[in-house]
């Protein structure tokens, strides 16, 4: 879903049909030397964290997994490495067929480690946290529901990207007059991660950690009124909040159709 009116249709959260029995990756990793390793996050409601990290540990030390998991009363952030494909598939089984979860096989993203002698993780660490991605509280109070909403699908973002630059083109070749540009490019990683690599056109908002992004938006928001907001960062999980986030600033500004024009990549340029 491409906006807030196809969300209902396809918010990417992961929610089976009732009654749908667990479900099977359909598209399996290559098989090969090294480990199993995925990456991935859910936001859901949580009702006790602590009873969640120990369901998950009993469900990952079964399985022989290594790896990192935060887990709050928003959802969970992991990534888990194993040392056979069948270890792992029977994790990404649990995650979909949970009535908690509600995954699906495409929420996970797949590569390989290293042998067995160089793995990922040494061990397995679940921890409980205030929120899944650290900002000191300044998102603690979007709600669950405000995200997976707005999600492009590659296809669908290389095509806003490519529209973008040639609006950009055309008006450097003709010169203001030649109609403004109405979408705006957010890169919302690090100044560092924006250096090493970043989408043409994109926009670095010089954050050195993301609890800065809110204060960049504050100050941009003029900016992106009335015009299409495409973000995108590593693994999608930044983007839900701050996607949410530029949603809630615009609408309070007076933006009423910000809720249709604000989007992001879904699962980030890892996936």
């Amino acid at each position: 879903a491409d906006a807030v009116a196809a969300a209902a249709a396809g918010r990417g959260d992961g929610s089976p049909a009732a009654g749908a029995p667990d479900a099977a990756p359909r598209d399996e990793p290559e098989r090969g030397e090294g480990e199993h390793v995925v990456l991935f996050y859910c936001f859901r409601e949580v009702d006790d964290p602590a009873a969640e990290c120990a369901r998950q540990t009993a469900q990952c030390e079964s399985r022989g997994l290594l790896g990192r998991l935060l887990v709050a009363s928003e959802g969970i952030n992991g990534t888990l490495a194993a040392q056979t494909w069948e270890a792992m598939r029977g994790y990404v089984q649990f995650m979909c067929g949970d009535p908690v979860w509600r995954m699906r096989p495409g929420d996970f993203k797949h590569s390989r480690g290293g042998s067995a002698c160089q793995l990922v993780f040494p061990d397995l660490r679940v921890r409980q946290v205030k929120e899944l991605v650290g900002t000191g509280g300044l998102f603690a109070d979007i709600p669950v529901d405000e995200t997976g909403v707005g999600l492009l699908a590659p296809q669908q973002f290389h095509q806003e990207v490519q529209q973008l630059l040639e609006k950009q083109e055309h008006q450097q070749r003709h010169g203001p007059g030649a109609g403004e540009v109405d979408t705006v490019l957010l890169d919302v990683r690090n100044h560092i991660e924006y250096s090493i690599g970043h989408f043409e056109g994109a926009t670095n908002p010089e954050t050195r950690v993301f609890s800065q992004f809110p204060a960049y938006v504050r100050k941009i928001l003029p900016q992106l009124r009335g015009k299409k907001v495409l973000m995108y960062c590593t693994g999608g999980i930044r983007c839900e909040k701050a996607s949410a986030y530029i949603r809630r600033e615009l609408h309070r500004s007076g933006d009423a159709g910000a809720a249709e024009r604000v989007q992001h990549l879904h699962g980030g340029i890892h996936k």
